[in-house]
């Protein structure tokens, strides 16, 4: 599954949930990108394919 730049850039900063708690996309220019929660700790690394996924599912990402 290829993930182009332009789907990175739309993705970038969108809000979605790590866990069920508000969290963000970053990392536009790595390889593998984190989603990390606005108001906790919680970083996780995605591939950009697993992002991909996981957006056109709703963006809900689970760190387990």
């Amino acid at each position: 599954m290829i993930v182009s730049n332009k789907e990175k850039e739309n993705w970038i900063g969108q809000l979605v949930t790590l866990d069920g708690k508000m969290a963000r996309i970053v990392g536009r220019k790595l390889t593998h990108p984190h989603i990390i929660e606005i108001r906790g700790p919680g970083n996780v690394e995605f591939s950009w394919q697993a992002v991909k996924r996981i957006m056109e599912k709703g963006g809900h990402f689970k760190s387990q």
